[in-house]
């Protein structure tokens, strides 16, 4: 029994340390500028859908803008982590302190 339970452990720990190096592989992967300008329409889409009080603080001419001058900084492929600190500060413009974006 007690190697059945230490079998189950090691392939457990294995299996555990593949997703691992699958998630490390997908957040160091630059991905292409089409899909991140698209995710950054997407990300203002839903904020214009879902955000009850969106414009509140900031203009919408101001916020379009602002996202619209991300979208056109974007000219060269990233990673997750080099879009998201481009992506934060626009999303914070907003200036609503419960509203936030997190890390890769």
């Amino acid at each position: 029994m007690r190697i059945i339970i230490c079998l189950f452990a090691g392939v457990l720990l294995f299996s555990s340390c593949k997703s691992v190096d699958a998630y490390n592989a997908s957040i160091t992967e630059k991905k292409p500028v089409k899909d991140l300008q698209n995710d950054v329409d997407y990300a203002y889409s839903k904020l214009k859908k879902l955000h009850p009080h969106l414009y509140q603080y900031t203009p919408k001419d101001s916020l379009d803008q602002a996202f619209e001058n991300l979208k056109a900084s974007i000219v060269q492929p990233m990673t997750p982590e080099e879009f998201y600190k481009k992506l934060a500060p626009v999303v914070t413009k907003v200036g609503q302190g419960h509203l936030s974006t997190s890390r890769p």
